[in-house]
């Protein structure tokens, strides 16, 4: 079965780049914009260059392309791009037009040598000391000369800036027990065969079970009134909020995050990895999930995580929860700091892209078989 949706998937993306015979007049109209917009000159230690030709690369959105632009932004690097027509056709993608506005175009000006070259074309740049050849292989496992791209936070926590400045936001004081804040719709967030490796309980059957376990311990906001004063009281139970019913500021979602000691990081929609739960790692706020195996490495329960397999695991997982100590709560905080900034982290991610021995940069890892 993974063979045939691999060989489906492979299929669909042909026919998505073959696309560019008829959107070449207008990959060629975003490419002239994105040259002629206004943007600053970049600074950073590394230099940086992007040889890419396909859109494969954008992911949904563009986020996968926006994640590694901003992780390496954030590794204090500095950007060019080689601006091939292919790569443009999917410039009108909302967060892969948003980074490009971060990144330089390879030119006379440019320099001559590269630190480095990440590139779905060379093996080994002319211009780059270091060079590693992007792979977007799905459904199956990542080799051994192989960097696991991280899966990134959301791009509008990157965006604001919030995702980079994490010291505040993991010394905050923690009132809430447990917190969801996001979509449950029961369409959207209904079980899916895109991954079939790890079949997960669906975000809204998920949710429906903590509803039900917490009953009347359970507090919502529909206003930003009700929201501001739950913001400043202490809960012991479920803090709920269903973006249907109030959206909670984008620009206060990490602070937001972090008031709380465990975060329910139900799964995404077509596949179970979730932005939240890799920015509630980022703010010591420990995730509680059942596709730990989808992060490499793999995440361990009590160590920097809380995890539950089915409905009946989950309630354990949650009784479990309830009534844990103060001291194991802060060493499970501490495991999930730790965890993001060894594996998820920028600096960490260019002290990997550099290594010797690694010669292919994963970028849709998420989508590769789980670890053991």
């Amino acid at each position: 079965m993974s063979k045939l949706l691999s060989l489906g998937r492979a299929l669909e993306q042909k026919v998505r780049e073959a696309r560019m015979v008829y959107r070449f007049p207008k990959a060629r109209q975003a490419r002239e914009k994105w040259r002629n917009d206004d943007r600053a000159e970049g600074n950073g230690q590394h230099t940086v260059l992007l040889d890419i030709r396909s859109s494969i690369v954008d992911g949904e959105g563009g986020r996968r392309f926006h994640a590694l632009v901003s992780l390496l932004l954030a590794a204090d690097c500095r950007i060019w791009i080689k601006p091939h027509l292919r790569f443009f056709q999917s410039f009108h993608k909302c967060y892969k037009r948003q980074v490009m506005q971060k990144i330089e175009e390879d030119g006379e000006l440019s320099p001559h040598r590269y630190d480095l070259c990440l590139s779905d074309r060379y093996s080994c740049h002319p211009r780059a000391d270091k060079t590693l050849r992007i792979t977007t292989a799905t459904l199956r496992n990542i080799r051994a000369n192989e960097i696991p791209f991280p899966y990134g936070m959301h791009p509008d926590v990157y965006q604001s800036g919030q995702g980079f400045e994490l010291k505040p936001y993991r010394e905050q004081q923690r009132i809430w027990k447990l917190f969801f804040g996001g979509h449950r719709s029961q369409d959207a967030y209904r079980k899916k065969s895109y991954y079939g490796h790890l079949p997960t309980t669906s975000r809204f059957e998920i949710i429906e079970e903590a509803l039900d376990f917490y009953g009347d311990q359970t507090r919502s906001a529909d206003s930003h009134e009700v929201f501001s004063e739950m913001a400043n009281s202490e809960w012991d139970g479920f803090t709920f909020v269903d973006s249907d019913q109030y959206r909670l500021p984008g620009k206060e979602w990490l602070r937001t995050l972090s008031h709380a000691n465990f975060f329910l990081a139900a799964p995404g929609t077509t596949y179970p990895m979730s932005h939240n739960c890799v920015e509630s790692l980022a703010v010591g706020t420990i995730p509680v999930l059942e596709y730990a195996s989808v992060f490499r490495p793999t995440l361990t329960d009590g160590v920097n995580c809380l995890t539950y397999k089915g409905k009946k695991g989950f309630r354990r997982t949650l009784s479990r929860l309830q009534d844990m100590e103060a001291l194991e709560i802060e060493r499970l905080r501490k495991g999930a700091v730790e965890y993001y900034d060894k594996y998820l982290g920028p600096e960490r991610m260019v002290e990997q892209l550099m290594q010797a021995d690694m010669s292919k940069l994963h970028l849709h890892a998420h989508l590769a078989k789980p670890a053991a």
